[in-house]
């Protein structure tokens, strides 16, 4: 139960509360179930915005337990993306991408047509997407918040803006985390980002990575 609110927390841009219950968790309870808990942290660290951190914390996990699941190499494949090592990235994800647990795997394609967006590899990126658009037309998922998040990594604030607003005007239950998502990063401090957080409303709480 205490996870699910951490996430809470770390969403609506309350980071330093979720990581603070954390280690009150971590004091309370046995070693062998903290290291089940731990394993969110690096996590969120992205949602915080506080990339340096998130990287060090996924390079801990791995050196601790190298046998992580997909989703775990995806999300590292993002914190090194964050932190400008695009070509790492790009190897990291390289590795996962044919597995066949993550053809359908709409997170990891979303991670991934991102990441190949981020690094400048343009046309791969759109194909990423038309990829990801027909996964959620299968399963009847309005695409536009998905679309808003590969063009803000491409650097397309207007259109990413544009998919963000018909998110929000389809009542997409994935607007709850568009503060904290790190894909959208690029749109922050832009007057129409602050618009659409009241917009949600979102309490007037800055991430740590705006107070830097």
């Amino acid at each position: 139960m205490w996870i699910f609110y951490e996430m809470f927390l770390v969403i609506v841009g309350r980071g330093d509360e979720a990581i603070d219950m954390y280690n009150r968790w971590i004091e309370a309870h046995e070693m062998i179930q903290s290291k089940q808990h731990e394993r969110f942290i690096p996590q969120y660290y992205l949602w915080m915005g506080l990339y340096e951190e998130a990287l060090v914390e996924y390079k801990n996990s791995l050196r601790s337990n190298p046998n992580q699941n997909f989703s775990f190499y995806s999300q590292f494949a993002v914190a090194l993306a964050m932190n400008g090592k695009y070509s790492e990235a790009l190897a990291q994800i390289d590795e996962i991408k044919d597995l066949p647990s993550v053809q359908e795997d709409i997170i990891f394609r979303l991670d991934y047509a991102w990441i190949l967006a981020a690094s400048g590899h343009r046309e791969e990126s759109l194909k990423g997407l038309e990829m990801l658009e027909a996964l959620l037309a299968q399963r009847n998922i309005d695409p536009s918040y998905f679309t808003a998040c590969v063009y803000a990594g491409l650097g397309d604030k207007e259109k990413s803006f544009e998919c963000l607003n018909q998110a929000y005007e389809n009542h997409s239950a994935l607007m709850a985390n568009f503060i904290s998502d790190w894909c959208l990063s690029s749109l922050h401090g832009d007057p129409r980002f602050e618009d659409l957080k009241k917009k949600v409303g979102f309490p007037e709480v800055k991430l740590p990575s705006e107070e830097r």
